[in-house]
Formats: structure tokens, C-alpha cells, sequence
């Protein structure tokens, strides 16, 4: 609508959004000077792994483990990489692997988002994303894909 001339044919003094904001009572807003939510960026992380046979752990790398520590770490990422007035948050929000009862899975994808109120501390929460991720990678066998 900017590109389509909407201000040139009505001016604006201010512009004004609205937005859903989880916890606030329906039939209500609220408003104040500045940022009041935060972007999203969304991530995908793939995990592939050597899997094996459960009796047999030692034998194989466990996605589902290793996936384990890296929810840890990027879940501990706000409290410790980040300054606490920059407001970021990152949760993971679904996990999946290739495995069953039996079987250690080889693989496994866990999908999130990261929430901040910057573009700097979305850039900053990215880079310890990238860090974690390929910090983990290099210390065992096995590969992640940062999407």
C-alpha cells in the first residue's frame, strides 16, 4: 500500500499497529512509546547421527541425546550470552526424531523461534544459535544443519 502511493493521496502524522499480546484481556489494547513486541525468527536445526540398537548404545551416537544438549544450551543462551536488558527470548518448540522403542535414532530435527526487540540482539541470539550448534558439532560425531 506504502509503494502503491497510500501516503501521498493521505497524509499521516503518526501510524499506529495492532497486535495481539498473549495474556492481555480480550476486548483491551495497550499502547506506549517505543517497541512494545518483538520480531520473530524462526530456526530448524537437523541433527544426523549414527543411531543404533538401544542394547547397544555405545555403539552409536544418539540423535535424541545429542538434540538434548543442544535444547540445554541454546535454552541457557538468553541467561548467559546475552545482556539482560536486551530482551531476547529463544524457545524450542518441537522436537522429532527417526527413532522407536528399541532403536536409537539417527536423526532428528527440533524447530524454534527466537524472539527479540532489536535487530542487534536478533543478529546476536543467530550468532550464539550458529556457535552452539557448530561448538557441538566439532566435539562429536556427528553433524548439525542450522536452518
Amino acid at each position: 500500500m506504502i509503494n502503491a502511493g497510500l501516503f501521498t493521496r493521505f497524509g499521516a502524522d503518526a501510524l499506529f499497529a495492532m497486535h495481539n499480546i498473549p495474556g492481555m484481556e480480550a476486548g483491551h489494547f495497550a499502547t506506549r512509546i517505543g517497541t512494545m513486541t518483538a520480531t520473530e525468527a524462526l530456526s530448524e536445526i537437523t541433527i544426523t547421527a549414527r543411531g543404533g540398537h538401544a542394547a547397544l548404545p555405545h555403539m552409536g551416537v544418539d540423535a535424541i541425546l545429542v538434540g538434548a544438549e543442544l535444547v540445554t544450551a541454546l535454552q541457557s543462551m538468553v541467561a548467559r550470552k546475552l545482556d539482560p536488558a536486551q530482551h531476547g527470548v529463544v524457545s524450542v518448540t518441537e522436537f522429532i526424531a527417526n527413532g522407536s522403542r528399541n532403536f536409537l535414532p539417527g536423526a532428528a530435527i527440533f524447530k524454534g523461534n527466537a524472539r527479540a526487540l532489536t535487530p542487534a540482539t536478533n543478529a546476536a541470539i543467530e550468532t550464539h544459535i550458529q556457535q552452539i550448534a557448530n561448538g557441538t558439532a566439532r566435539t562429536h560425531d556427528f553433524s548439525v544443519i542450522v536452518a
